[in-house]
């Protein structure tokens, strides 16, 4: 029985040592803007949705990707609210990659065809071809959060960090 509780206090210190470790890897301003972020959306009622897992974690990990790449990263934040989560969840999916192609913009092609002949008869052809390409990857959201609201509605924030190229 002592066996267990020393090996419970060893693996309790390593966890809180491996977790101060983590926070030293963010910058002062990330450090203050993630305490500040968690210290919010703790009093606002939110849940990690897909995860067990707290929301200080989850919001360590989206800080510590954000700190890797911030200069290739675009943050994009997909919100929903439904009585029913899965279509919360697809709302806020939804209007993340909506964001996100707005964001990227569009590339758009037109093409007009004229062919016009007068010799015995008159006869015209003016065809126009209008040609849109966009291409957008699926992405995933590093953190999902929820909270129910007193009206019974689920509200679901999608957190995504997406590589611009």
């Amino acid at each position: 029985m002592k066996n267990r509780i020393f090996l419970f206090l060893i693996l309790c210190f390593f966890g809180c040592v491996c977790c101060q470790a983590e926070k030293e890897n963010l910058s002062k301003e990330a450090l203050k803007s993630y305490k500040k972020v968690c210290k919010q959306l703790k009093a606002d009622g939110w849940t990690v949705y897909d995860k067990i897992q707290s929301v200080d974690d989850a919001m360590m990990q989206y800080y510590l990707q954000l700190e890797c790449g911030a200069d290739s990263m675009q943050q994009v934040i997909g919100m929903g609210r439904d009585k029913n989560v899965n279509k919360a969840y697809s709302q806020a999916r939804h209007r993340a990659c909506v964001s996100q192609a707005s964001q990227k913009g569009s590339n758009i092609k037109v093409i007009t065809d004229m062919l016009m002949s007068s010799s015995s008869g008159c006869s015209t052809y003016v065809g126009t071809t209008l040609h849109a390409e966009q291409r957008i990857k699926p992405i995933a959201p590093v953190v999902s959060l929820c909270r129910m609201l007193k009206d019974g509605t689920t509200e679901i924030n999608l957190y995504y960090l997406i590589t611009e190229h």
